[in-house]
Formats: C-alpha cells, structure tokens, sequence
C-alpha cells in the first residue's frame, strides 16, 4: 500500500520528452498549464543604486525607449542612527521632474508617501517581490529620501 500511494505521488513529477522542451516566456509556461515569475528570455536585467541619498528626486534608471522595467528587489539602509524614509517614484525625464507618479511604496498613493529605512547599525532591508512591480514605458526610476536621514539604495529587476 505505501508504495502504490508513493507511486501515486510520483506522477505529477514524471514528465515526458516532450514536456522538457517547452519554454517559458515569463508569464505562462507554453503548454504545461503553470504561470511562473521567471524573466522573460527577451527581457534585459538591470541594477542601480544611489548613496546617501537626500531630499531630491534622483535617477536611478534612465528611460529605455517602449520598455518597462520591472522592479523585483530593493535594498535599502539609512546612513545615520535614525531611521530615514523613502519612495521610488517615475516620472518622463531626468529627475522625474515632470510626470511624477508613486512606484513604490504603493501606487496610487500620493507622491508624498514614504516608506521606513532601518539605521545605519541594523541590517538592511531586503524586498523581494513575487510579483514584480511595472514602471509605465518609457519612464525613469527615481528615488527620493529625506534631508536628515540620508538613504542608500539598490533597484534591482529587469526592463523588457
């Protein structure tokens, strides 16, 4: 009896030749039925970070042409012994100085809404996102901080 019910459990596993060939696009795993959160294979990665960060919209990834980024972690500490805050934000040019909307910590809020960094003496946060988060095409990624609690920041994801 426990090997059938071993067996049984097996079957979902067993794959035949032709299901090791399928390939996924990011979103959907052509004919084997799963939706996935792998990059898509026409997607290109990218990194930015920026240092001790303070109260000014500053780029942190320029526009690429028709391409959305998509935010999958962040990795954010102050600089000093209290905690700072922060906000990624987009916007059509440099600075996102013109078109500025709210990316994280949470679309639609106003462009006033921060998010806590931990100081400098605790570990950094880590944000890992199942799902990640879509800036609009053709958008700059922008991060603003605080005058007094300077931040430093990694962006990390991929733009496709």
């Amino acid at each position: 009896m426990k090997k059938l019910i071993v067996a049984l459990l097996m079957i979902p596993m067993l794959a035949s030749a032709a299901d090791t060939t399928k390939i996924c696009d990011g979103t959907n795993c052509a004919g084997v039925g799963i939706t996935t959160a792998l990059v898509p294979q026409t997607a290109t990665k990218f990194s930015c970070g920026l240092a001790a960060l303070a109260a000014g919209l500053t780029t942190c990834a320029a526009a690429v042409a028709g391409k959305s980024y998509y935010i999958t972690d962040i990795v954010v500490g102050t600089t000093t012994g209290t905690a700072g805050t922060y906000a990624i934000q987009t916007g059509t040019d440099a600075n996102c100085a013109t078109g500025t909307a709210v990316v994280f910590p949470a679309a639609p809020a106003a462009t006033s809404a921060r998010f806590a960094a931990p100081i400098v003496s605790s570990p950094s946060t880590v944000i890992s996102f199942t799902t990640p988060i879509v800036v609009p095409a053709s958008g700059y990624i922008c991060v603003i901080g605080v005058a007094t609690n300077t931040i430093n920041i990694n962006i990390h994801g991929y733009y496709n």
